[in-house]
């Protein structure tokens, strides 16, 4: 009697094993997994500010001062941590302190730009994610030029 009890009980045993709970796909969708395959949606912003990286009014800048460049990026709507952003200028008008910057928690990643030749004109600055960009203009003026 105590045997066919450890019989039941074992057979029991491996009918509720051999379910899995897992989904094989043979029967839909596994509602336990978000994930469809999809890449992430990438967004990235690039802004161009101050020496103190504050918001300005205009990306004219005297031709002896540092600009701070910022780009974000988020991946679904998520701010992207440890990701490589790169930089490029469209011409050589100043100095970029690095062509890479990674991002921190908040997915910002954060370079400058100095102008040692004191050059003026206007160039574009692009960031870059995989293959998302984003790019903003920039000027240096003569340096007794008033920036308002």
């Amino acid at each position: 009697m105590r045997f066919n009890r450890f019989l039941w009980a074992f057979a029991l045993l491996m009918l509720l094993a051999n379910c899995g709970g897992g989904s094989s796909g043979a029967n839909g969708d596994d509602p336990f997994n978000d994930n469809d395959g999809a890449a992430p949606v990438e967004a990235l912003s690039v802004s161009v500010l101050n020496a103190q990286c504050q918001a300005v009014t205009s990306n004219s800048f005297a031709n002896n001062e540092t600009i701070c460049v910022r780009a974000t990026l988020t991946l679904d709507g998520t701010a992207a941590n440890n990701e490589v952003i790169g930089f490029s200028s469209s011409t050589t008008l100043g100095t970029l302190s690095a062509t890479t910057a990674l991002t921190n928690s908040a997915g910002v990643a954060e370079i400058t730009i100095t102008n040692p030749n004191t050059n003026v004109g206007a160039s574009n600055l692009t960031a870059t994610f995989n293959n998302t960009t984003a790019t903003e203009g920039y000027e240096y003026l003569a340096a007794e030029t008033t920036v308002v």
